[in-house]
């Protein structure tokens, strides 16, 4: 399959729908599929501190489309769908994204992207979320090569307004996705940002009530700060910690910097990654089991 990028503006009823029905005409078999909400480039840096002072560079390229998208072995030749949903606002805003995302288009293959420049509302999100989950499930779609995620954050404390926007995707498409077995835990929230954390999302279905869940996360997030040298997380050359229930939240958490050397799932988690590739050892795995 050919790699391109497509663009729809503000949708109207059954645009979406028949977007995808031209792909289907296209005759192609699409095995992944991985959906944003809210991932745009807006600039380079973000404008907060670090832990330890240095420059955070802007991650909305692996928002878009993650290192385990545009980084994947050559065996690996599923076809992949990138859908991308945001309100742009102007056309330079809008060029600046295709500028990033078709420089990358000159070394993927099969992979097509649609950049969706659109205000969500309950209307519209519901409309998506229908239309997506039956063009996954036309495909047999695997449940773990199926991504919806939410990058809808906020860099200083919200206001009403803005915790309304905040809590839309999360709250209709966690009800949609929990309507459906197949999909039900393939939402994905981002941690937002949280230094050491903004680079992952957290499996929300699964991971929001678990009574460890908080406490476990500022262990993680300390360990990331104090062993990780500034590299991701699974650049690590060992990872160990005597409290379990954080090798349980790994369990939920994918990163959008790995980059995947063999064909793994796409959702592979931070823990499975790093036990594969030795970084949790098989002492600390025992543990667990």
């Amino acid at each position: 399959m050919e790699s391109k990028i497509d663009i729809l503006h503000k949708l109207q009823a059954g645009d979406f729908a028949a977007y995808l029905k031209t792909l289907t005409n296209e005759s192609h078999v699409f095995n992944k599929i991985y959906l944003s909400f809210g991932s745009k480039f807006n600039e380079p840096y973000v404008n907060l501190k670090t832990h330890d002072d240095s420059p955070w560079f802007s991650n909305a390229l692996d928002q878009m489309c993650p290192s385990f998208i545009r980084y994947r072995p050559d065996e690996a030749i599923e076809n992949i769908l990138v859908i991308i949903i945001d309100d742009f606002r102007n056309n330079k805003l809008l060029n600046q994204n295709m500028l990033l995302l078709g420089q990358e288009l000159e070394t993927l293959t099969h992979t097509r992207i649609c950049l969706l420049d659109n205000l969500c509302n309950v209307k519209s999100l519901k409309e998506i979320m229908k239309n997506i989950i039956e063009f996954a499930e036309m495909y047999n779609v695997e449940n773990n090569n199926f991504m919806v995620c939410n990058f809808v954050k906020y860099m200083n404390l919200p206001n009403i307004r803005e915790e309304s926007n905040m809590r839309l995707i999360t709250n209709h498409v966690s009800y949609i996705l929990k309507k459906h077995d197949r999909y039900y835990d393939c939402l994905y929230e981002w941690f937002g940002y949280c230094d050491g954390l903004h680079t992952m999302v957290y499996n929300y279905n699964n991971l929001v009530d678990k009574p460890y869940f908080k406490h476990s996360l500022r262990i993680l997030q300390q360990i990331i700060h104090s062993k990780s040298n500034g590299l991701p997380i699974h650049f690590m050359k060992e990872f160990s910690t005597s409290n379990l229930h954080v090798y349980e939240l790994m369990k939920g958490i994918c990163s959008l910097e790995i980059c995947h050397d063999k064909p793994y799932h796409m959702n592979i988690s931070l823990y499975d990654f790093m036990r594969l590739t030795n970084i949790i050892k098989d002492s600390m795995r025992e543990n667990i089991i």
